[in-house]
Order: structure tokens, then C-alpha cells, then sequence
């Protein structure tokens, strides 16, 4: 008999913004340029408020008699906004913040082996994600910004409190252009008062510096457009930190010895990208690499080409090459960690104009395989898989309805290095009342097997499991200011079967 582990989730989510402009409403809607400029030095405001609740359990073994649960209720209220165009237009006052409490039970990374079920992690944690002033010179040539700031450049994400100055110059047309940014500052601090953890890097927890400077962040990028068509970036990034303790890292190599003491290399990397238009053949071509100065190794490759003749026809071919990152003293860069490389193939045509298909085929090879038992892993160390697609969306109706299909399996036999997948689904959806009113479905299945497994390296046979979902959703705007949802969810599996999932949001704009 298939065990029973129920999970149950409900959300409430109260989303609301609140735009104020100047008082006097005929000023915002006049020509006159006096009074347009005494707006802006007024400033327009935005709010943008959001409460979320999730309450669900977990079996913490499926399957087992009389086995521990989880229980998680988290609660978060964020508020986003800004003042805008004070200062005759050339200052903005931007923020976004975020109060997160988590009343359930679970473990947590303080929780010894045989204790029982303590309280979650996440109580009571008030955090900053961006605040920062920005100011612009009247030709817009400069562009200061100060503050706690997210960055997003070639390198992914970077967060600092610090100063970020822009500068940019572009010919009469916008048709060349180049735009260069330097930053400088502290990096974000882990668990301290109003610290954030939204791009954690793997491997680090907190600083355990006491002193205001407990590192230096530093870095910038150079971007530049050429007839509109070619496109290029370099940027550079390093991150330090100054710890209360000297650590002893996992390797004698001179990558790890950067990272060791009191003062240690957290980050160092350079990147760069291409990217080009060919209009008259209606080719797309681009590539970027970023390469970790800090071990000396390519960290991510990637270039590709796509097919746009119109509207209704795409074809893409990518390549894309992958090692995991991590923090410079983080124990996981002394672990054998694989890269992979992996290429993919996509398209997709409308056909008659309503009907769309799509599909794509996908190879992707680890570098090495998992040990288990002390053995090499016998298995492949690459999969490869297809995936497809039909969608039916009428031009006189408001409705969509579709399937898609996808898979991951093995050039040879036995199952490869990350297992394999089989996935598809049935969806559709409509409107009703002009808007008002929306319904959707859908019906999926997953089947899987690991690569972790009983008997692996004596090649034994990988056991799957399938799992089935029905989803039944509604949303209702009775009116402009106002959306309501509801989605309800059915999981049927050998491990989870009676599981379900509620989902309700409720979301005011005023």
C-alpha cells in the first residue's frame, strides 16, 4: 500500500501601491514648461506593498511510520517605492525592503544530529535589498547612484553598499553609444541588522568581521553599441573581506592561499560579450565568456545564433559551458566539482496563425561522475534529450489550450551521471466577461530515476517513480483595482500520494 503524506499549502498574498503626484492636479496635465519643471522638482512618489503567508508540512521521511514533519508558516511583508524628479528632475530616492518571520518547526543549521524538532531558521529578519539615491547631471553625461545597490552586468548579480558612478556618451542619433560604470564600497554583510541574503554565493554564511570596514568591493564595466547592430561589454569585479580570525584554507594551491589570514580574496572575475545584428539576413549572432581570475579557469562560455524572419518563425542554436562558482574560502572549491558543457537546438513555427509548435533537442556532458562506495561511477557521463510542443491560441476567441513534452535519457545503457526525466503536460485557459473573469488547467506527469541508487557501481537497475498533477485555477477582477485567485492542486505519486497544494492571493492596487 502507497504511504499517505499529506502536504497542504495555502498563500495569501495583498499586494497595494499608492501613487501620489503633486497636489495641484492641472500642473500635471500642462503644456506649460514652468509648471512641468515645478512638478518635477516636487517629486512623484510610489509605494508598492506586499504581505505573503505560506503554511504547508512535510513528511520528513515518505514513507515512514510515525516519522517527523515539518511545518513551515512564513510570513513577509515587503515595501518597494521611491521619490522621483526632485531637484528640477535630477534626483531619485529609490528602496526596497523586506520583514520575513517564519513561525513553523524544522531544522536548522544550529541543530545537533539526535535532537528533536526545533524552531525554523528566518525568525524575525528585517533586510534592505536596495536603497539608494541617485543623481543625474542636466545633459545626463553623469549619473552618480549611493547606497546599498544591486549590479547587474556580465557577471550576474553583485550587491554593495558603496558609490557607483556612470558616464555616457552617444552620437546625435543614439545610433553609437558607450556607457562606462565604476563602483566601489563595502560588501553586503551576512546576519547583521538589516543585511540581505537574495544572491548568496554557496559556501559563505556570515562575516565574522566586528569593524564597519569589513571588506572592499570594487569593480566596473564598459558597454558600447556601433551602428545600432554591434554590441560589445567587458567588466571587471573583485571582492575582498577582512575577517576577526585567520582562516587556514582546504589546498596549498595559490588560488587558495589568496583567500587565506585575516584579509582574503572573496571573488575575482572578468567578463566579456559580443553580440551582433545581421538585418539583412535576420540573423542574431552573440557570445560572452567570464573567467574566474581567482582559480585561473574559464567560468562560464557561452555562444549562439538565432533565425528571426518574422513574427511567426525562430530558430536558435546555443553552446554553453559551465563550472560551479563558489566564494574564495568556501571548502566546496577544494571538492571535485564538475563542470559540463552543453548544446542545444530550438525552433518554433505558427502555423494557419493560431496553431504554434515548438521544438528542441538538448546534449549535455559532466565533466567526471559521482563516486559512490568508494567506486568510480560506471555510468555515462552525458545525456541528451528532446522536447516539443503545440499550442492552439484563436484569434476570435480569448482562450489557449496546449501540450508539451520533454525528456532527459542516455546514450548507452543504465541511467547517466544526474539521472534521467520524462516530462508533459495538458494546459488551457480562457477569459470570460471581458477580463473579469479567467479560468486555467492543467494536467502533468514527471517520471524519474537517479543516479543515486542501491548497487550503482555493481550496475544495478535505477528505480522510477512517476508522479501525477491536476491544477485548477481561477482569477476574478470585479473590479480595476482589484484581482483575486485561487489555484487548487492534486499530487498522485508513489511517495506523495493524497498530497495537495491551495493557493490563494488577493491583490489591491490603489
Amino acid at each position: 500500500m502507497a504511504a499517505r503524506v499529506p502536504v497542504l499549502v495555502s498563500s495569501l498574498v495583498v499586494a497595494g501601491s499608492l501613487c501620489a503626484w503633486p497636489s495641484d492636479g492641472g500642473a500635471a496635465q500642462s503644456t506649460d514648461a514652468e509648471e512641468r519643471a515645478d512638478q518635477a522638482s516636487r517629486g512623484l512618489v510610489t509605494l508598492t506593498a506586499r504581505s505573503t503567508y505560506q503554511g504547508y508540512t512535510l513528511s520528513l521521511f515518505p514513507g515512514a511510520r510515525d516519522a517527523g514533519h515539518r511545518n513551515v508558516n512564513r510570513f513577509s511583508q515587503s515595501l518597494d517605492g521611491g521619490i522621483y524628479a526632485l531637484a528640477a528632475g535630477q534626483v531619485d530616492v529609490v528602496f526596497s525592503l523586506r520583514y520575513t518571520t517564519d513561525f513553523g518547526t524544522g531544522f536548522h543549521r544550529d541543530t545537533p544530529a539526535d535532537a528533536g524538532i526545533p524552531a525554523v531558521d528566518g525568525k524575525n529578519v528585517l533586510g534592505i535589498l536596495y536603497f539608494y539615491v541617485d543623481w543625474r547631471s542636466p545633459s545626463g553625461f553623469l549619473n552618480l547612484r549611493l547606497g546599498r545597490q544591486l549590479i547587474l552586468d556580465d557577471l550576474a548579480w553583485n550587491e554593495v553598499d558603496g558609490l557607483k558612478a556612470s558616464i555616457r556618451f552617444q552620437d546625435a542619433h543614439a545610433r553609437n553609444r558607450l556607457e562606462v560604470d565604476a563602483y566601489a564600497g563595502l560588501p553586503v554583510a551576512l546576519d547583521r541588522l538589516f543585511s540581505s541574503d537574495a544572491f548568496l554565493w554557496d559556501g559563505t554564511e556570515v562575516y565574522d568581521g566586528r569593524s564597519l570596514f569589513h571588506g572592499l568591493a570594487l569593480g566596473g564595466s564598459a558597454r558600447a553599441t556601433v551602428m545600432r547592430d554591434l554590441s560589445a561589454s567587458l567588466t571587471y569585479r573583485q571582492a575582498l573581506v577582512h575577517r576577526s580570525d585567520a582562516i587556514s584554507t582546504f589546498s596549498d594551491e595559490e588560488s587558495a592561499a589568496a583567500s587565506d589570514g585575516k584579509f582574503g580574496l572573496q571573488e575575482h572575475l572578468f567578463g566579456l560579450s559580443l553580440g551582433y545584428l545581421a538585418r539583412p539576413v535576420d540573423l542574431s549572432l552573440y557570445a560572452s565568456l567570464s573567467w574566474d581570475l581567482f582559480v585561473g579557469k574559464l567560468d562560464q562560455g557561452r555562444a549562439g545564433v538565432a533565425f528571426d524572419p518574422g513574427p511567426g518563425f525562430h530558430v536558435q542554436a546555443e553552446y554553453l559551458r559551465s563550472r560551479p562558482r563558489f566564494a574564495g574560502d568556501s571548502i566546496f572549491n577544494f571538492f571535485n566539482i564538475f563542470g559540463y558543457d552543453r548544446g542545444r537546438i530550438e525552433g518554433s513555427m505558427h502555423i494557419m496563425g493560431p496553431l504554434i509548435i515548438e521544438a528542441g533537442y538538448f546534449v549535455q556532458a559532466f565533466e567526471g561522475g559521482a563516486l559512490s562506495s568508494g567506486a568510480t561511477f560506471k555510468g555515462s557521463n552525458t545525456v541528451h534529450g528532446p522536447s516539443a510542443g503545440i499550442e492552439f491560441r484563436p484569434a476570435i476567441l480569448p482562450m489557449a489550450a496546449g501540450a508539451r513534452f520533454e525528456a532527459s535519457t542516455n546514450f548507452g545503457a543504465g541511467v547517466p551521471y544526474g539521472g534521467t526525466y520524462r516530462f508533459g503536460e495538458l494546459f488551457g485557459n480562457a477569459t470570460f466577461l471581458g477580463g473579469r473573469l479567467s479560468a486555467d488547467a492543467r494536467l502533468s506527469f514527471t517520471t524519474t530515476a537517479s543516479d543515486w541508487y542501491e548497487n550503482v557501481d555493481a550496475d544495478g537497475d535505477a528505480p522510477s517513480n512517476t508522479s501525477y498533477r491536476i491544477a485548477l485555477g481561477a482569477t476574478v477582477r470585479p473590479v480595476d483595482f482589484l484581482d483575486a485567485r485561487l489555484l487548487l492542486a492534486q499530487n498522485i505519486d508513489a511517495l506523495l500520494e493524497g498530497s495537495h497544494y491551495v493557493l490563494s492571493e488577493l491583490s489591491v492596487r490603489y
